[in-house]
């Protein structure tokens, strides 16, 4: 017995690196196989892929263009996109199949981890526990089971195989060696820039446990008359080893530019004005003490953690005095427990890039970012403990099991957190358990309602709530605006997208919203310029074209109807609906020019009836000929001056060109004929904000207050005034005169 005890230890020596990957896979699966029954879940998931046309199409020559020449939700990351389009290639759009390569790659990231530390550190069990604890701790659940989280596994993993390609070349230096480690790292940064710390930690490496800047590795013709490594010598050494990193520290920085430049071009980095510098250094402090306290007890996890209004002193100088000591005790023990110190090092500058001194999304702290920058923390605690064992003999008996029960209970822990990521709705529920204030949350659990129950009514009490908790927040102001917009409650859906609008003008899905909210009103005009506003954002989107050309149509405008019907074909040969519209606005076309025909032939026989001089204005108009519009106009002014009909129809065509000016002039003529009448004097104000002078647009606006104008959910609703409704004296009086049974804005 004892000598068949003695061959299986000798053979698990042997094969101890095989038998203990097959274990840390084993585990992984364990805890994430039930990801394959996952879906898609809607932050990020829809607009890395399910929304994303390049991605949907796979793997194609100008999807692998698109990669590295766009800044697209903000990032620059062509190898993850070029991953997602290698799984919509081979799997369609099965979402099983997404989550299984992200278990796949995170099983190797565990394998690779094992691997390297296992050749720096000669230590096979120190080694596998640590590769353990980045395979099934709870933190780490956000990055495996979000498939839009690929970008995280995937450069972690290109990390993992840089260190050990770094490794390869310190053991036997050769230009392979490094151009292999250099290949990795750039492969690494395309997948996403948080490796741009990397060179940083391979100096860790060089420190401890590589010790090529260790006195004591120094040789001995480099040492003093006493024995001590000579200072020269010594930091010569540690010049050349930070030279050596050079390459990868200029690729780090070139990576860290064109990151800064996409953020900031998506509209992603969040103003100094809006979370000040000093909150941010606060939060910085919570966040490294946060994740080593959610380290220790992974309870109430979170896909989204809002950051708060108001940081709480108290915490902030705990943190701040935790964070102060554990640096303090490591460097005391920098001799004696050097991996202290690298391990400490690893977690602080790796967590760098994603601490939030750059606001990114308004987000406190992420699970995610902790993917990489545990492993120093893991480092610390496992060959920590091992040096304690090693002094306590009676330890040594009990660690193992003792270890072993810690790694159960984090599977466990980290297979009840997969489940949370079931979908939409279970994700955002959880997070509204574990979190207070959570905008982004209700949100988003609106949307999963909506869009999984058909619980519209539902969604509308979650974005109600969003924007309760954040009054700026732009998308829950768009979600709940769309949802009105679906229960046919109009004037509401139109606040809500003016609202957007008001806190980002370039937000062009808005300006698209409130133009079909105008439409469906019945105000063609409000809605003509709330599509043009949106296509002037960006002109490349056929449905706006084709919902501007049908607004056109119902004004009676077929020729700008068939321009705008025609530009939706040209961006979508295929849209079936624009074609059809296209069709109707010809036959409108035809049926106009019969009918100018016709009513000349009429003019010949009675050319001094002004009513059928304004007709033929009126078709000209909706010809698209202004011009003969206005001739035709001022040929029924010059029978009857005081045609107020004739008056308003040159306010149209004016107004229409932007000729602002010149339609007041118009306008100002029926005020001369109709002093009295308030409509009148709105319109005149309209027109005024319109031309862009608010000062005589309020004041137009007060007088026709004043004559008697009462329609105030027109004046909160009409795109004409939006120049001035935030104006002292608009907002006064839109306070005055608000919703007292609790309807409304």
């Amino acid at each position: 017995m004892s000598s068949s005890g003695d061959f299986l230890t000798g053979m698990f020596r042997k094969h101890a690196g095989i038998v203990i990957g097959i274990l840390l896979c084993t585990s992984i699966v364990l805890v994430y196989a039930v990801v394959l029954t996952h879906g898609f879940i809607n932050l990020d998931d829809d607009q890395y892929l399910l929304k994303n046309p390049h991605v949907m199409q796979g793997l194609t020559m100008q999807g692998i263009f698109w990669s590295f020449t766009s800044f697209y939700a903000s990032n620059w990351h062509p190898l993850t996109w070029l991953s997602h389009m290698a799984d919509v290639q081979f799997f369609g759009m099965r979402p099983g199949f997404h989550h299984a390569m992200n278990v796949i790659l995170h099983a190797l990231s565990a394998v690779v981890l094992f691997i390297t530390l296992r050749l720096m550190t000669g230590a096979t069990f120190r080694s596998a526990a640590v590769a353990a604890l980045f395979a099934l701790h709870p933190l780490h659940v956000e990055s495996v089971a979000w498939i839009a989280e690929r970008k995280d596994v995937l450069s972690t993993l290109l990390g993992m195989l840089t260190m050990l390609a770094y490794i390869r070349y310190v053991r036997r230096p050769a230009m392979s060696a490094y151009a292999l480690m250099i290949c990795c790292y750039i492969l690494g940064l395309l997948a996403k820039p948080m490796l741009v710390t990397l060179p940083f930690v391979l100096l860790l490496m060089d420190f401890w446990p590589l010790r090529r800047m260790d006195p004591a590795a120094v040789p001995e013709k480099a040492r003093d008359g006493a024995g001590r490594a000579r200072s020269g010598k010594f930091a010569a050494d540690l010049s050349r080893l930070v030279m050596e990193k050079v390459p990868l520290m200029v690729l780090a920085a070139a990576s860290s530019v064109i990151t800064l430049y996409a953020q900031g071009s998506g509209g992603s980095v969040v103003t100094v004005s809006r979370i000040p510098i000093l909150a941010r250094v606060a939060n910085v402090l919570t966040s490294y003490a946060t994740y080593l306290g959610k380290t220790l007890w992974p309870a109430g996890l979170s896909i989204f953690y809002p950051y708060p209004e108001v940081m709480n002193p108290v915490l902030v100088m705990v943190s701040a005095a935790v964070l102060a000591g554990i640096t303090v005790f490591v460097f005391m023990r920098v001799r004696t427990m050097p991996y202290l110190a690298a391990g400490w090092l690893w977690y602080l500058g790796t967590l760098v890039p994603v601490i939030g001194i750059v606001q990114v999304g308004e987000q406190a702290i992420a699970d995610r970012y902790t993917y990489l920058p545990l492993v120093g923390v893991f480092i610390m605690v496992v060959w920590g403990v091992a040096d304690l064992a090693s002094r306590w003999p009676r330890m040594r008996g009990v660690l193992p099991w003792a270890f072993l029960a810690v790694l159960m209970l984090l599977m466990v822990s980290a297979h009840l957190q997969v489940r949370h990521w079931k979908n939409s709705e279970t994700l955002f529920t959880h997070a509204l358990a574990v979190t207070r204030n959570n905008h982004l949350a209700h949100n988003n659990l609106g949307s999963a309602l909506l869009e999984a129950r058909g619980d519209i009514e539902g969604a509308v009490a979650q974005y109600r709530q969003a924007v309760a908790i954040r009054p700026y927040y732009l998308l829950g102001h768009y979600n709940l605006g769309i949802a009105l917009f679906r229960m046919n409650r109009y004037e509401e859906a139109l606040a809500e997208f003016q609202e957007c609008i008001r806190i980002n003008p370039a937000f062009q899905d808005a300006h698209a919203g409130a133009g079909n909210a105008l439409f469906l009103m019945g105000n063609d005009e409000g809605a003509i310029r709330s599509f043009l506003a949106a296509l002037q954002i960006n002109r490349d989107r056929p449905d706006i074209w084709n919902n501007l050309g049908s607004a056109y149509l119902h004004r009676n405008s077929p020729m700008k109807a068939a321009v705008s019907f025609q530009e939706a074909l040209r961006l979508n040969p295929g849209f079936g609906q624009a074609a059809e519209n296209l069709e109707k606005a010809r036959g409108s076309l035809a049926s106009l020019a019969d009918a100018a025909g016709r009513l000349e032939d009429l003019i010949r026989v009675h050319p001094a009836e002004p009513a059928l001089h304004r007709k033929l204005g009126e078709i000209y108009f909706q010809y698209g000929n202004h011009g003969r519009a206005i001739q035709s106009y001022q040929q029924a002014l010059a029978i009857n001056s005081e045609d107020v009909q004739a008056l308003y129809g040159i306010v149209l065509v004016h107004a229409d060109q932007g000729e602002y000016d010149r339609a007041v002039e118009a306008m100002l003529q029926i005020h001369r004929l109709q002093p009295d009448n308030a409509d009148v004097l709105y319109n005149i104000a309209c027109l005024h904000a319109r031309g862009g002078r608010a000062d005589d647009a309020t004041r137009w606006l007060m007088r026709a207050v004043e004559k008697g104008f009462s329609s105030w959910e027109l004046l909160r609703t009409d795109p004409d005034l939006e120049a001035i409704r935030d104006t002292p004296e608009v907002r006064e009086l839109l306070e005055a005169h608000a919703p007292r049974d609790g309807s409304g804005t």
